[in-house]
C-alpha cells in the first residue's frame, strides 16, 4: 500500500505512522500504550460505524472521545482489515 511521504516514528517509545504532505506531520495510526491496541484516525462517521458494528474489536477511551480516532484490538484484526483501516486513515488525513 503506497503511503505518500510516510514516516514511521518512535516517539516516547510509541510506534506511529504519520504522513507529511508539507512540513507538518499528521498522525494516522499509532500503537496504543497498552501494546495490544492500535489507534487509527478514521473520521467521525467511520468511527461511529465501527463502534456499532463490532464493539468487541473497536472501542474508544476517554482520551479519544470527541476526536475522529478509534482504537482496535490488534489480535482481532486480520491483514485485510488492517490494510483497509490504514487506507481510510490516509484518506481522512489533510493533504496540505
Amino acid at each position: 500500500m503506497p503511503v505518500p511521504a510516510e514516516q514511521a516514528s518512535k516517539r516516547s517509545r510509541d510506534i506511529a505512522i504519520c504522513i507529511a504532505p508539507s512540513f507538518h506531520f499528521h498522525l494516522i495510526a499509532r500503537l496504543h500504550q497498552d501494546g495490544q491496541s492500535l489507534v487509527l484516525k478514521v473520521g467521525d462517521a467511520t468511527r461511529d460505524h465501527l463502534l456499532q458494528a463490532d464493539p468487541d474489536t473497536f472501542f474508544v477511551t476517554d482520551h479519544y472521545r470527541g476526536y475522529p480516532y478509534v482504537l482496535a484490538h490488534l489480535h482481532r484484526l486480520g491483514t485485510v482489515d488492517l490494510r483497509k483501516l490504514l487506507q481510510r486513515a490516509i484518506e481522512v488525513s489533510p493533504r496540505s
